[in-house]
């Protein structure tokens, strides 16, 4: 019963972005973390006819360019969860980067040549893989801000040129504050940006509050609209 139960609250967790653009170009969008396995959550437990796409995370790059998934025990489930979305005709995207790797992010785009063999070797993976596109995920300092637009203006170059055309998602903030490291033209070349209105309380809360609310999402929705994206790119995150 407890096996179970923790399989119900993963695939919860699972499906954790929703947002309608029109009956045509509807995203439901679920994320996959690595870390699923060691909960014996499995790409065959997935419900692939609730999601449009599935953002799996995550990979990392290292200071030379070289991408590598997040953890090595994972690999095969990746692999069959890349051919599975094949088969049920569902996006899968990576996550490029993720929690605690702005450091990763940040040294390999902020020199040139780096940075090309980086976008080299994501179009690789995605060709590899037959993903349909990738997600940065990645919350730049102000003063990665230049390097982050000149990332995300690279990958939407090249994706541009593929046929089919690859998407480019990118995970933003809700919070003003913390969105002096985005680039807004740069963001505007991706396909949909994912709005993380989450992980409100911390310890620097004087008192309980709730981690996520509707009041704060639509708060972040309209940061990034002010910000000149449209809203039909914006894709908001609810935790389950």
């Amino acid at each position: 019963m407890m096996r179970n139960g923790f399989k119900w609250i993963l695939l919860a967790s699972f499906c954790l972005g929703a947002y309608a653009f029109g009956a045509e170009d509807t995203r439901i969008i679920g994320y996959f973390p690595y870390w699923a396995h060691y909960s014996e959550f499995y790409p065959k437990d997935v419900r692939y006819d609730w999601v449009t796409h599935i953002h799996y995370g995550y990979f990392v790059p290292d200071e030379s360019g070289e991408l590598a998934i997040a953890d090595d025990a994972d690999q095969e489930n990746f692999e069959t969860l890349a051919k599975t979305c094949q088969e049920k005709k569902v996006k899968l995207l990576v996550s490029i980067g993720g929690p605690g790797n702005a450091d990763a992010m940040h040294a390999a785009s902020s020199d040139n040549t780096v940075r090309d063999r980086l976008v080299g070797n994501i179009l690789e993976l995605v060709k590899q893989y037959h993903l349909s596109g990738v997600e940065v995920d990645w919350q730049p300092a102000s003063e990665d801000k230049g390097a982050y637009g000149s990332f995300l203006s690279a990958l939407a170059d090249k994706f541009s040129q593929e046929s089919p055309r690859l998407l480019l998602s990118a995970t933003v903030t809700w919070a003003d504050s913390l969105a002096s490291g985005y680039d807004a033209d740069a963001l505007e070349k991706a396909d949909y940006l994912t709005v993380q209105a989450l992980d409100v309380m911390d310890e620097n809360q004087p008192s309980v509050m709730p981690n996520a609310s509707l009041p704060l999402t639509e708060k972040a929705l309209a940061l990034w609209e002010d910000k000149g994206i449209p809203s039909g790119k914006l894709v908001p995150v609810v935790p389950f």
